[in-house]
């Protein structure tokens, strides 16, 4: 007898943006793990898609449901079939998701951590998703007793296309925001954007304005400047959970209706690499050390820039962020190194120099004191590139 044949899947995400990219990876580790499917893949942005593949004999269906005529075309498919993200459920297909409530609910997490106490929402009005982070942002400012008036709110009509275009409305609402204040933007191109608008309106990032975004795109991140932080919501283990649940309906077993995925982390840069700092000669050399860690500030370097004592300057640095002055430059250059070791390959003179070291010696003995690893063993455990 020949062999059986392996279920035949169709797999309908795009591959323009990192999002899309990642749930691919995630399907592609299941079906890897498993070695019992034939992927067969259609990563276009185009409405008509979905019409190329009616007349092709497949099993299962994993697709993401962007516009009405994808739902109606889905929901007519008699296939095990998965969506996902997407704005509603499609009848008789398991729905997996983020759990956007909790993305929200992590994004008010960290900037409460940065000690700042006014916070507004940059999303979308036509978006279920946006409404749902929005809810988990306020739900985390309930719990810390912050009332909603604390919370300005902007929103606009979504863009359409996977790539959004420069927002110049944003400069004045970023201008009037009560300062310093922590925005939560829905997605990672709506941070960028709205770090543009603060440069073109003369507002500091982050001194006055931090912001995190959703989605974890280094290169939509790095077009920012400065860099915006994004939370990784889970992205490849959508992916990877939505080939299982296929998996189970082939196989006819009991699956939910809908699976939520909780965000992974939050990959933190320069949008919000700041504490809310009462004490001016701390928030002047924390601002120095900003600007000027990575070319080889030191200490005498600050004081220079600030007329007070090293002992006075210690003191205050002490009191009020928990370290020293050195620690705090450390800090922000192993925080630069820990980026290059994950997103680039380059080698540790060229690290170094880039993170104000001088020689890769040097930086290898300053990262295995702060991290406890050496570089190589921080980059095979974290390098992405």
């Amino acid at each position: 007898m020949p062999p059986e044949r392996p279920p035949r899947i169709l797999v309908l995400v795009q591959s323009q943006q990192a999002y899309g990219r990642d749930i691919i990876e995630g399907i592609i580790r299941w079906a890897r793990h498993t070695r019992r499917w034939e992927l067969l893949f259609d990563t276009r942005i185009d409405p008509a898609a979905h019409t190329r593949h009616t007349d092709r004999h497949i099993d299962g269906i994993i697709a993401e449901s962007r516009s009405p005529e994808r739902r109606k075309w889905l929901e007519g498919l008699r296939v095990a079939k998965v969506v996902i993200s997407g704005e509603h459920p499609v009848p008789g297909s398991v729905w997996v998701q983020a759990d956007n409530r909790r993305v929200g609910t992590m994004a008010f997490d960290h900037l409460f951590e940065l000690g700042l106490r006014r916070f507004a929402y940059c999303g979308y009005e036509d978006a279920e998703f946006s409404t749902e982070r929005l809810a988990g942002f306020k739900q985390a400012m309930q719990k810390h007793r912050l009332e909603a008036q604390k919370l300005e709110v902007h929103l606009s009509p979504r863009q359409p296309g996977d790539f959004e275009p420069e927002s110049p409305e944003l400069i004045p609402w970023v201008q009037g925001l009560a300062k310093p204040v922590g925005v939560f933007a829905v997605t990672l191109d709506r941070a960028r954007n709205l770090a543009l608008a603060c440069r073109e309106g003369g507002v500091l990032v982050p001194e006055q304005v931090a912001i995190i975004g959703v989605n974890n795109d280094p290169l939509v991140a790095e077009m920012a400047d400065p860099p915006v932080t994004g939370i990784d919501h889970g992205t490849v283990e959508i992916g990877y959970r939505g080939a299982e649940a296929l998996d189970q309906l082939l196989r006819g077993e009991p699956t939910p209706s809908s699976i939520k995925i909780e965000p992974v982390e939050i990959q933190a840069r320069q949008s919000t690499d700041i504490l809310a700092i009462n004490h001016p000669d701390v928030a002047q050399a924390v601002r120095l050390i900003r600007e000027r860690a990575l070319d080889g500030l030191t200490v005498k370097d600050i004081l220079k820039q600030i007329p007070v004592s090293r002992r006075m300057l210690e003191q205050a640095f002490r009191q009020t962020l928990g370290r020293t002055i050195h620690q705090e430059i450390t800090r922000v250059r192993m925080q630069h190194v820990e980026q290059l070791l994950r997103e680039t390959s380059l080698d540790l003179p060229q690290i170094a120099v880039r993170s104000g070291y001088r020689y890769g010696s040097q930086l290898s003995a300053a990262f295995r004191k702060h991290m406890g690893m050496s570089p190589r063993a921080y980059r095979a455990e974290h390098a992405t590139s």
